[in-house]
């Protein structure tokens, strides 16, 4: 009977110490708590892009990359090099020292393209925080109020078990939630979004600038060859320098006024306007519902939003600092609020003071 009754005993301080162990996990499970929301945020918003379950890339598209960086940058070089070794295959407007700015552009523009390259592909494009929940962000706007959303509302995504932000959408390549997630881009085997939107535009940009450089001085050296340094067109062709030239304008050429040209304007476009390429597909669905774009503040503030608030590194792949917003929650345009507030769009979305 003695130790019939301390099993029992020894078998309630058992059960009790498990209830008290699961009592206390669950007042200390991520999510609610402060530091833990924190962490959450932290541990799901930055660092590198992690494996996914269809990158939508391959080796190759990198490869042809960087062969085609090297290949317009070298050729670039070469014809600048053609200019300092020999002047007077320039123009007699560019002849001596001026060949050198040429060579310090191609050369800084290729090493510029290699770093944010590397930083847009390591990148992770951001995610949703485990549990996130709305929170009330502009007086008198419901927080789960999403003008992009067929029913005004933030959605829920079954895939990731999780509300979805405001501009945020679930990128099945990658297998999870994008906040304000522009694209998925095959070349950089990662997605564009809130969190590597900056490098991947500066990373196009360097390459507008690296093509334009490159093919500046092919046409010029193509146009003195065939004008000025030969007398006939069929002399000028015995010379293999205006082979490269002849091939380096077309090649550069087709580059920055086609594809690469044409991402460039379309991401400038969208920084400045505060606006992704998805949302310009939804725009232009929903364009008799809007008299303003919800989100264009203006022009600064929108490349606030993406790329910090220091002007003098936009241009450079470092994280932008001091952003008006966090990527699940943004500022709505003056004009915009306005008229959500004077019609009020029903009841549901825009609230009383009183439930402020």
């Amino acid at each position: 009977h003695t130790t019939q009754h301390t099993q029992h005993n020894t078998h309630n301080t058992t059960h009790t110490t498990q209830h008290t162990t699961q009592h206390t996990h669950n007042m200390t499970t991520p999510g609610t708590d402060v530091e833990d929301l924190d962490v959450d945020l932290k541990k799901h918003r930055g660092g590198r892009a992690g494996k996914t379950k269809d990158d939508g890339g391959s080796a190759w598209h990198v490869l042809a990359v960087l062969f085609t960086v090297l290949f317009n940058g070298l050729a670039g070089i070469r014809l600048a090099y053609w200019w300092h070794l020999d002047p007077s295959l320039m123009l007699p407007v560019c002849e001596g020292w001026a060949a050198t700015p040429w060579l310090l552009g191609i050369t800084s523009g290729i090493l510029m393209i290699f770093w944010s390259y590397r930083v847009t592909i390591r990148a992770s494009p951001g995610r949703v925080p485990p549990r996130w929940e709305p929170l009330l962000h502009t007086p008198n706007v419901d927080p789960r109020f999403d003008p992009l959303r067929p029913n005004g509302r933030l959605e829920y995504c079954d895939l990731c078990e999780n509300w979805k932000p405001m501009r945020t959408h679930h990128c099945s390549r990658c297998g999870h939630c994008v906040p304000r997630m522009d694209h998925h881009c095959p070349w950089t085997r990662n997605c564009v979004g809130f969190e590597n939107q900056k490098y991947f535009l500066v990373f196009i940009l360097w390459c507008c600038w690296s093509l334009l450089l490159t093919f500046s001085i092919a046409a010029l050296d193509l146009y003195t060859a065939l004008s000025v340094r030969h007398e006939t067109t069929a002399l000028a062709f015995q010379d293999a320098e205006v082979y490269l030239s002849l091939v380096v304008v077309i090649y550069s050429g087709a580059l920055l006024f086609g594809p690469v040209g044409a991402i460039g304007a379309v991401q400038l476009f969208g920084v400045l306007g505060n606006v992704t390429r998805l949302e310009l597909q939804e725009f232009l669905r929903m364009a008799g519902e809007f008299e303003t774009w919800p989100y264009g503040v203006d022009w600064l503030d929108n490349a606030i939003q993406v790329m910090g608030s220091n002007a003098l590194v936009w241009l450079l792949p470092l994280p932008p600092k001091n952003r008006t917003t966090n990527g699940f929650q943004y500022p709505f345009a003056p004009a915009y609020l306005r008229t959500l507030t004077e019609t009020r769009t029903g009841v549901a979305h825009v609230l009383d003071e009183q439930q402020v």
